[in-house]
């Protein structure tokens, strides 16, 4: 029995490399055509491999980034393509305090974690902040060079005060906008989940404006998550159980 691996990107940006590479075509499913939420598909001899980008606003015709248009991609993915494994493929902030270098491709080890669901109640607190799991795979380092960290998730591409000191307790290394929230899903359905983030930008260097960064290294940043996620993938479909 193949394989069902679903890809979730926030961007097409960030997919066009992959489905470019992949020769991936526009696939026709069920999910809710409201969302707008574009899916392509190839398929090899030991798997059916789908990518979901969350697609763009209707009003203001721009994508669909962050945490909100992730939760409803991974629950759609779930529901109608019934993956056995959910891969988050974007890019991401890094801290150049804790040696993130630029293009450098990293995967997420667990707990994920929310930075900016701040609810100081009695447990509301500790369900604000997440911590969900992910797969724990130490050997993509071994055998393709990935580094691996704990991601935070906001809904926010610049960073607070309050959000580094909530990221640097919780021992994040990498911020993003859509991790935590579809590790949530992922979580709540019981299907295996990992995500790999390519470092665009610092979020820790003050003298460097982010948008600015992100802008600069966004092109490199996305041929180098086409090549990690090609390699994640072909790794989920010859060795994943």
């Amino acid at each position: 029995m193949k394989n069902r691996i679903s890809i979730i990107v926030a961007m097409l940006a960030e997919a066009e490399y992959i489905i470019q590479t992949l020769k991936m075509n526009r696939y026709k499913s069920d999910i809710d055509p409201d969302l707008s939420i574009e899916v392509f598909n190839t398929e090899t001899t030991l798997s059916s491999i789908f990518l979901l980008i969350n697609g763009k606003s209707k009003r203001y015709n721009v994508d669909r980034v962050a945490t909100q248009a992730a939760t409803l991609t991974a629950w759609e993915t779930i529901r109608i393509l019934e993956p056995n494994i959910i891969i988050n493929a974007g890019t991401a902030g890094g801290f150049h305090s804790m040696n993130a270098k630029i293009g450098e491709i990293y995967i997420s080890k667990p707990p994920i974690y929310y930075h900016d669901r701040r609810i100081p109640l009695p447990n509301f607190e500790e369900y604000g902040f997440g911590s969900f799991p992910c797969l724990d795979i130490p050997e993509l380092h071994n055998k393709y060079g990935f580094k691996q960290g704990h991601i935070s998730s906001g809904n926010s591409l610049d960073m607070s005060d309050t959000d580094l000191n909530i990221i640097k307790k919780n021992g994040a290394i990498i911020k993003d906008m859509e991790a935590a929230a579809i590790a949530e899903v992922a979580e709540i359905k019981s299907i295996p989940f990992i995500a790999i983030k390519v470092i665009s930008d610092f979020v820790d260097v003050s003298d460097k404006d982010t948008p600015d960064q992100f802008l600069s290294n966004f092109s490199r940043a996305t041929e180098k998550l086409c090549e990690g996620t090609l390699k994640l993938v072909n790794y989920f479909s010859t060795e994943f159980p």
